[in-house]
């Protein structure tokens, strides 16, 4: 099966992180895919290192606590993270897609292929 999943937007998918609860589970998933035979993709943000292939979005955006720029600055990163998702879920010859980041809820209809979502 070829799986894309999508990231949110705020700190990398990376196995070296010290912090990320959703982006850790999603680096074990995908991990775990590819080991069971599974093709995989994922839309995550830049300085992300999945095992399958990496469609980058935007550079993290960081939590609140941490964040530095505009809020408007943040608020067009994560509608641009969104859209890039979208688009590249729909266009890759994936079979399922797999959401992790709830801001995308409401625009799940607008990729073409099944979709599940997990909210961490």
């Amino acid at each position: 099966m070829k799986i894309h999943q999508i990231a949110p937007p705020y700190i990398p998918v990376n196995p070296s992180i010290a912090y990320g609860g959703i982006e850790r589970v999603m680096y074990e998933l995908d991990k775990a895919l590819v080991n069971l035979g599974h093709t995989t993709s994922m839309s995550a943000t830049k300085g992300s290192k999945p095992v399958g292939q990496l469609h980058e979005t935007v550079d993290p955006i960081g939590y609140a606590d941490t964040r530095s720029g505009s809020d408007l600055d943040v608020f067009f990163a994560k509608l641009y993270h969104m859209y890039t998702s979208i688009t590249t879920a729909s266009a890759c010859a994936s079979d399922v897609a797999h959401i992790h980041d709830e801001n995308m809820l409401p625009f799940a209809g607008f990729i073409n292929r099944p979709t599940v979502s997990t909210i961490h």
